[in-house]
């Protein structure tokens, strides 16, 4: 593709690059070069262009108008790759660079705005965020194992969170009743009854996903029920050996989750809870780049942004639910006047959510990070995506 160069140039070039003459390959190199600089100018004069134009959207805005709308921004970055995949060019860097072009636009309207963020607090009541989530999981039901696997972090996080949890379930002496809580397809359900419990309730607000659950059942000892967490764990007094909240629905149920584990939890039991971390560095530092962590958090509305790419249809929908991150302070307050304590934390991961997409094109590149998040992820401060909690009754 010559992207409208014209035949006389394009030609020159090709002619004196034909060339064994050293003089005529110097040549061609020069004229590239010299075509090179004006197609910088044009990005540049383009590029600030663009700028002028987010300023003048800025100035448009009432205080709680959004300035990041993820669902646009997913569409460009679908349009940038394709049009690199169709130029045989890499697709990964063009979309690097649309991030970092349009996220210098949200910056310059962040702080034309006199925002310190490029949140807002958004108004969605709890309703139309249980619908959402509701829509989500009918979305993504069939094919929920395969979710974020694209995004490389994702993965790697979910292969730690499991080896964790088994090591903790090794130090559990009673082997009676286990809840899973947010179980979606059950995954994490069949692990714990496998050979740990003889009893394993499930319980998610999905009925798509309890259906999932239930349909893929492996153990006599695995029970599947919608419910809807937000409200309470229907479970009796100090009833339960083991309590598992992973992949991060620990942030996307009930506030009163600590008092409600306090309360079902029998005497030495133990619970596995995984937050989004309020303290995270990605949280912190606003990314120019789509990272490796495919979903968006908005810590100040409590709101999680799932994108759900269809690349066929070249389009982006975005699921907006619940998901409130928590610092491990906060976790603590919350602790005081209970009989838990809290037996291990750890964070992960930190490096991988701040890389881009094209950072784990290189298996080095990414056994560095992990070597780096896994030995810093079991210290203070705890400033990984995720905050996993180990807590004992007692």
């Amino acid at each position: 593709m010559t992207w409208g160069l014209e035949d006389s140039r394009l030609t020159e070039i090709e002619q004196l690059l034909a060339s064994q003459n050293p003089t005529e390959l110097t040549e061609a190199r020069k004229l590239t070069r010299m075509i090179l600089d004006e197609d910088n100018d044009s990005l540049l004069l383009t590029f600030l262009k663009r700028q002028l134009l987010m300023s003048i959207i800025a100035s448009s805005k009432r205080q709680g108008d959004p300035i990041l709308q993820l669902q646009r921004e997913f569409e460009i970055i679908l349009w940038a790759r394709n049009k690199a995949i169709e130029s045989r060019e890499d697709p990964e860097y063009a979309e690097m660079l649309m991030w970092l072009i349009t996220a210098a636009g949200k910056e310059k309207q962040r702080k034309l705005l006199g925002r310190d963020s490029v949140f807002v607090e958004e108004k969605l009541d709890k309703a139309t965020l249980t619908n959402n989530l509701l829509r989500l999981t009918q979305k993504i039901a069939r094919n929920y194992d395969c979710y974020g696997n694209d995004f490389s972090a994702t993965k790697f996080t979910r292969d730690i969170e499991i080896n964790e949890i088994k090591n903790m379930l090794q130090s559990i002496d009673s082997r009676g009743v286990a809840i899973d809580l947010g179980c979606a397809n059950g995954s994490m359900s069949r692990v714990l009854a496998e050979q740990w419990f003889e009893q394993v309730i499930g319980y998610d607000i999905s009925p798509d996903m309890i259906q999932v659950a239930t349909e893929n059942k492996i153990h006599a000892s695995e029970n599947y029920k919608v419910h809807n967490l937000s409200l309470w764990i229907p479970e009796e007094d100090e009833s339960i050996d083991c309590i598992i909240a992973n992949f991060w629905s620990a942030s996307e149920i009930t506030d009163e989750l600590l008092q409600e584990v306090n309360r079902i939890l029998r005497k030495d039991g133990k619970a596995w809870l995984s937050f989004y971390n309020k303290d995270a560095l990605a949280h912190k530092w606003w990314q120019p780049w789509q990272t490796s962590i495919e979903v968006v958090l908005n810590p100040i509305a409590h709101i999680l942004e799932v994108p759900i790419i269809d690349n066929e249809k070249q389009t982006c929908e975005v699921y907006k639910i619940y998901a409130k991150p928590l610092s491990i302070s906060e976790i603590e307050e919350q602790l005081q006047g209970t009989d838990l304590v809290l037996w291990e934390v750890s964070s992960f991961p930190l490096l991988c959510t701040m890389q881009p997409p094209v950072f784990f094109n290189e298996s080095a590149r990414v056994k560095q990070a992990l070597e780096f998040d896994m030995s810093h992820g079991k210290v203070a401060p705890y400033n990984g995506y995720y905050l996993n909690i180990i807590l004992q009754k007692k």
